[in-house]
Formats: C-alpha cells, structure tokens, sequence
C-alpha cells in the first residue's frame, strides 16, 4: 500500500495512474505506479522526494520529473 503525498495523478500511455511522492522516511521517495484497482504495480526510488512528473515525447513514453532539489 503506498501512503503518502501526492502532488498531481498523470496516468501511463496504458492508464495506469503515477505518483511523485516523498516525505515519509528513506525507501518510501519516488514513483509509485498503481493499477485501477489500487495495486501497486512498480515503484521508481529516488534518493529525494519527487515534487512533479509528466510523461512527455511524441508517444508519452518519456517520464520527466522534478525532485524537491532538482530535476
């Protein structure tokens, strides 16, 4: 189960929603993925919290992000 704060839900080319997520302690900072039922399907760890991300490119198979010190 994923706990936390979520800035903003961009969902996957295939509508799975993602999280930029942090703040709650070392192994819990990244990218978690869901599926629409709420499973957690992957999770990108960070060494700091994820302030934002986006999924970009021409097929929106790219995900930026930014990090609370930077991007």
């Amino acid at each position: 189960m994923c706990r936390g704060f979520a800035d903003r839900v961009p969902t996957s080319r295939d509508g799975n929603p993602w999280f930029g997520m942090g703040w709650m302690g070392p192994g819990t900072d990244g990218l978690p993925s869901l599926t629409s039922e709420g499973e957690l399907i992957q999770r990108i760890v960070l060494p700091e919290p994820s302030a934002n991300l986006y999924f970009g490119g021409t097929k929106r198979n790219r995900l930026l992000m930014t990090r609370s010190r930077s991007l």
